[in-house]
């Protein structure tokens, strides 16, 4: 019993570690998803925190469309997320300057 056990073990394939880019891009998304969250909480109105808004939730409809289709290109999808990162960062920013205070 114990023989089989160990060639099964053996024969097994062992979970490759994650990629630095890829673990790095899937940081980004998820901060992504984070301010996204938010934002859509503090409901906005400004032009620009809708425009961004709506970019990044196309953006992430279309990563999750798409599932497990190859092996992505990690950096690309990086640079956008953090592209849209920066795009809510901004728009955050100003809804929280415009959001009246709960005190």
């Amino acid at each position: 019993m114990l023989k089989r056990l160990r060639r099964w073990w053996l024969q097994r394939d062992a979970p490759s570690p994650m990629a630095p880019e890829q673990l790095q891009a899937l940081m980004d998304i998820n901060l992504l998803e984070i301010q996204l969250a938010a934002l859509d909480a503090l409901k906005s109105s400004t032009p620009a925190a809708e425009a961004a808004r709506l970019r990044s939730h196309a953006w992430l409809a279309s990563m999750r469309g798409q599932g497990p289709v190859g092996t992505p290109n990690w950096s690309e999808l990086r640079a956008e997320a953090r592209a849209l990162n920066r795009d809510l960062a901004a728009a955050l920013a100003a809804a929280q300057i415009d959001a009246p205070s709960e005190a």
